[in-house]
């Protein structure tokens, strides 16, 4: 893989699902930085050139509500929210998902919003 790959920004308090999900997405050839807590993430976005940012929203500490302005501070990226209890809409996020997102639909929307002419839509899109 080269270094010209997207990064993307996972981040989930559930460790398992950060591991697999990064797994998958390393496997379609992007680079994922893996976060378990919305402190970790903002290192990482501080620190590194991300490209799109993939978050939950009920995590301990901070919750993606609270971490979704702080990414968005620092990067003009596409914030991705993927829960299982998905509100309708939430400022500074792009695109909202309801978890289990299948594979075929999660490589959707990554190139979706990785693409020079995706626009900014805020959408709740059940699974």
């Amino acid at each position: 893989m080269s270094n010209s790959a997207p990064r993307i920004l996972l981040v989930d308090d559930e460790i398992a699902l950060c591991e697999m999900m990064s797994a998958l997405l390393r496997h379609w050839g992007y680079q994922v930085e893996c976060a378990t807590s919305a402190i970790e993430a903002l290192g990482i976005i501080r620190s590194l050139d991300c490209d799109m940012a993939i978050i939950d929203l009920l995590m301990p500490g901070m919750s993606g509500q609270e971490l979704a302005p702080l990414i968005k501070q620092h990067a003009r990226i596409p914030v991705i929210m993927i829960s299982a209890f998905p509100p309708e809409s939430l400022p500074h996020v792009d695109q909202i998902y309801s978890k289990p997102v299948p594979a075929d639909k999660l490589r959707r929307i990554i190139e979706s919003n990785l693409s020079p002419n995706s626009a900014e839509q805020k959408q709740v899109w059940p699974s």
